[in-house]
């Protein structure tokens, strides 16, 4: 190993990282494992002794310290991880990270000199190689605790996303989610794409978003961004969006031990705080940031400014519009600036590490989530600003947006459309619809994948009830799948019955209830009967709050939320329209 530098240059690896704790020793050397894109060794020290250490970013999210000691007596280095107390299995988390390791640097569990006693039975099988995730750390949910605790309503991740994922691909009819990983295949070093992911909310898109995430973390460096987190949704312009990127793709070029080219960032920070009007000294005094943890380095200036400058558009109206109107009078330098600042990451990247020849690839999620206006007004309005950065950017998008009255192909490529999984026998004149087995049995798998059925249901028939009033919306259904739960322990059930499934819909139907205002259910009758929804004023907000499905694939076509369709109200609307039909 080379010889440390004096200790004045040397980082404290307590302070850089707080993945101290080493479950596993890897047999080679740092000098071996360099040759990964992944790894950039930097000098250090602890209590013990001189080191060298790098931090691993793991597709799952997970982040280990790879370490080796200057005088260790033994050869190899070090696997460190942080202990993760919200992983569904807390005590076998580091086994997990330990095989996502040797996994990441292409190596097995063979190229393990040593694992922690508590996580060898985890880790190793009878011929020494990786046993399945799902084999040796998990177990369905066995009650109704942890029935509840499984069925999370959020985006699958990580190990969840090893255990839980379900691929409906078959029942959704479309090819969406393969649409935008062909659109990626397309794309060479050096080219770039804006590509537009929409479906209502809660139907799966952030999980896909997270698969697509792993499958391309070999080839782009992804930059995973929840705009609900970084904007206001109920006020949110494109030139908020640039400043959220560029601020993304500063804090990673930290994380990677990378830098702007010196001249070019104080170009770009000396424009910025003349338009802005900020100064350094404003700026450290409004704002504190800690070094990050990963990095070990202080944070830049222009994150520094890039974070003051976004809170305050998020977080006061005065502020968001003195800012904004600087920005605009600038665009196009603004546009020019960030451009060039994307253009001189991505050759930094590619430099440093060559596995990223096709440089950053942004996801901007969760955009679903904002009100129709708002995001009619980002992607019609300014649609070509929102593809004029120098990256291959994924946005999601409301499904409101698709029926607004305007056609989003004139602005965007077609959009990749992810519809509900379709659980119906599609019939156009049939106002209630038979329901298809395979679909059903599909949706019912969703449960079935995290839950023990025979343990947690007092019968199957209570399941597939779920599944029907699911409508085919993943998120609906976990809602109710808890809900139902609550009921049966509730009244000191152990199991889940037909009488908790009801309850469980009924309080999905009440909600729905209380949002509504009575104009809704006439419109509601109509799409009932016809299939399609054509009043374009409260078609998108139908759309947007799911009283009104999308289900494509041969065909497209609308169909009202099952559990409204319960509503005695929507029943009264369906009767008085009916004669007329």
């Amino acid at each position: 190993m080379k010889g440390i530098l004096s200790q004045d240059k040397l980082i404290d690896l307590g302070e850089a990282t707080f993945a101290t704790i080493p479950v596993a020793v890897l047999q080679f050397e740092p000098n071996e494992l360099t040759k990964t894109r992944f790894l950039n060794f930097r000098e250090g020290f602890d209590d013990l002794d001189y080191l060298v250490f790098a931090t691993l970013f793991l597709p799952s999210g997970r982040k280990v310290t790879l370490v080796r000691h200057t005088n260790a007596p033994s050869p190899g280095t070090e696997v460190c991880v942080v202990p993760d107390e919200k992983a569904i299995a807390p005590h076998q988390e580091p086994a997990l990270t330990i095989i996502e390791t040797v996994k990441t640097l292409n190596l097995t569990v063979a190229d393990l000199s040593w694992i922690h006693p508590d996580y060898v039975a985890f880790v190793m099988d009878e011929q020494g190689g990786i046993q399945s995730v799902a084999e040796t750390t998990y177990q369905k949910a066995q009650n109704l605790v942890e029935a509840f605790r499984a069925c999370d309503l959020g985006a699958l991740t990580g190990e969840a996303m090893e255990r839980y994922y379900v691929n409906l691909s078959s029942v959704r009819k479309t090819k969406a989610i393969a649409g935008v990983t062909a659109r990626l295949k397309t794309l060479r070093a050096g080219d770039f794409a804006t590509i537009l992911f929409t479906g209502h909310r809660g139907c799966g898109k952030s999980t896909e978003l997270n698969r697509i995430r792993e499958q391309w973390e070999s080839e782009y460096r992804v930059i995973y961004i929840e705009a609900d987190t970084e904007l206001d949704s109920t006020d949110a312009e494109y030139t908020d969006l640039y400043l959220v990127v560029i601020k993304r793709i500063a804090e990673e070029l930290t994380l990677l031990q990378l830098k702007f080219d010196p001249q070019l960032l104080k170009s770009f920070e000396r424009w910025f705080k003349e338009v802005t009007e900020e100064t350094e000294t404003e700026v450290e005094r409004s704002i504190s940031l800690e070094t990050t943890a990963e990095a070990g380095f202080e944070i830049p200036f222009i994150s520094k400014l890039l974070t003051k400058l976004t809170g305050q558009i998020k977080g006061s109206e005065q502020q968001r519009t003195t800012i904004r109107n600087k920005l605009q009078k600038n665009i196009a330098q603004l546009q020019n600036n960030i451009n060039l600042l994307l253009d001189n990451a991505r050759q930094k990247l590619a430099k440093e590490y060559p596995g990223y020849e096709k440089g950053f690839l942004i996801i901007v999620d969760n955009l679903d989530r904002f009100s129709p206006s708002v995001a009619k007004h980002l992607f019609f309005d300014y649609g070509v600003q929102l593809q004029d950065l120098n990256c291959t950017i994924i946005y999601t998008a409301p499904i409101s947006v698709i029926y607004s009255g305007q056609k989003l192909s004139n602005v965007f490529d077609s959009p990749n459309i992810m519809p509900m999984v379709n659980i119906y026998e599609f019939d156009r004149d049939r106002c209630d619809l038979a329901y298809s087995e395979p679909a059903l049995k599909a949706v019912a798998h969703l449960i079935d994948q995290r839950v023990d059925v025979d343990r947690v249901f007092e019968s199957p028939d209570a399941l597939l009830q779920l599944a029907k009033a699911s409508g085919g919306h993943v998120r609906q259904l976990m809602q109710m799948m808890r809900n139902a739960c609550l009921s049966a322990m509730g009244e000191d059930r152990e199991q889940v019955t037909n009488e908790d499934v009801t309850d469980a819909v009924k309080q999905e139907q009440f909600d729905f209830e209380r949002m509504m205002p009575r104009t809704y259910y006439r419109v509601l009758a109509q799409v009932c009967i016809t299939k399609d929804i054509t009043e374009e004023e409260l078609g998108p907000e139908m759309l947007f709050n799911t009283s009104v499905l999308e289900y494509n694939g041969t065909q497209r076509w609308n169909y009202v939320n099952p559990v409204v369709k319960y509503s005695d109200a929507f029943q009264k609307a369906l009767k008085a329209i009916q004669p007329e039909q």
